[in-house]
């Protein structure tokens, strides 16, 4: 039995898994580094008002506040919007930013990915799962996601364009 633990093959195999588990954490910080820019996007344009970006986080996010006009794009639904004119009009400048970011080839944005249990500190979160077009628990936090929904936020949100093509060759990988 001990002399399985020694054999090449199960050394590359422990070696193998502690690699993916090093490039899983620096892509999660690269990813978490470039949301964050987003985060702070969006914060400008609510002038840094936590508590009108949180109520619109929760707009965005849940089931059916957002519809897709044919003529103006993804839009919140007016029924959902602020009491306030101007404050809407802000509202609507974070969804084009949003909007903006989806890559040309990949327009199944996927609003519903609220979270009441992710905190301020992960907000970056949940704006990462609108680009993540494949099913993932409402709950799910940035380390209980697989590779694949990995790629797919990095292939389908255009912040990541400098690695687009690093990520397509990899994803696409046959072995």
């Amino acid at each position: 039995m001990s002399e399985n633990i020694y054999d090449d093959k199960f050394m590359n195999w422990a070696i193998g898994v502690i690699t993916l588990q090093k490039t899983k954490d620096g892509i999660f910080d690269f990813i978490n580094f470039k949301m964050e820019i987003l985060v702070l996007a969006l914060l400008q344009i609510v002038k840094l008002n936590d508590t009108h970006f949180e109520n619109f986080l929760k707009k965005v996010t849940f089931d059916g506040r957002m519809k897709n006009d044919r003529r103006l794009g993804w839009i919140i639904d007016p029924k959902y919007k602020c009491k306030s004119a101007f404050l809407c009009g802000k509202c609507d400048a974070m969804v084009d930013l949003l909007t903006d970011n989806i890559d040309d080839g990949h327009k199944n944005v996927r609003w519903k990915c609220h979270d009441r249990s992710i905190m301020p500190d992960n907000y970056w979160w949940i704006l990462s799962k609108i680009y993540i077009p494949t099913d993932l628990k409402a709950s799910c936090g940035p380390n209980d996601v697989d590779a694949q929904a990995v790629f797919q936020l990095m292939t389908c949100c255009k912040l990541f364009s400098d690695v687009k093509n690093i990520v397509s060759s990899v994803r696409n990988y046959k072995l």
